[in-house]
């Protein structure tokens, strides 16, 4: 953003690289209104208050809380996705409340939740209860390679997810 002079509110150009990722080229600087602001990365984390660390390779900042919800949420969120555990119904409004409600604390804590909290949940009845149970129960059948992917460990996408269980089938 700083070598391109980019700033919040300006018209940017933008060209496609590779098959489908925009990229940003540079902004038009004699359209801009004066209303354009430096962007500034944030020195904390805006959820936990914990310090944000830009990583070695220069491109990504990160939050470095270790109880920071916002990142147990994302973590929840492709922990749940189709082609990680595929845990139907896990979607953002119920790990919210999961975790605002302190049912959930880690992944792991997905497998403990019990259909009675769940339907004392925010617009959850019986039925739909039984069919997220239903859905974790079924996550457990995966493959090694899906549970690998699903941890979201930074740089284990699903090849290389597929690649570890092919050379250690067993976890």
């Amino acid at each position: 953003l700083h070598s391109k002079d980019i700033r919040v509110g300006d018209m940017v150009v933008v060209e496609k690289a590779g098959e489908i990722i925009p990229y940003v080229v540079r902004s038009e600087p004699s359209l801009r209104t004066g209303k354009e602001k430096p962007f500034a990365f944030p020195k904390t984390c805006p959820v936990c208050g914990a310090p944000v660390q830009k990583d070695k390779a220069g491109a990504f900042y990160r939050c470095t809380g270790s109880e920071c919800v916002a990142q147990l949420k994302r973590k929840l969120r492709a922990f749940a996705m189709r082609n990680a555990m595929d845990i139907e119904g896990l979607g953002v409004k119920l790990i919210d409340q999961l975790v605002d409600k302190g049912l959930v604390k880690d992944v792991a804590d997905i497998y403990y939740i019990s259909k009675q909290q769940l339907i004392e949940l925010e617009r959850m009845a019986d039925k739909s209860a039984q069919n997220i149970i239903d859905a974790i129960e079924k996550s457990k059948t995966k493959p090694l390679s899906k549970f690998l992917y699903a941890l979201g460990i930074r740089h284990v996408g699903e090849t290389t997810a597929e690649d570890l269980a092919r050379n250690f089938p067993r976890l």
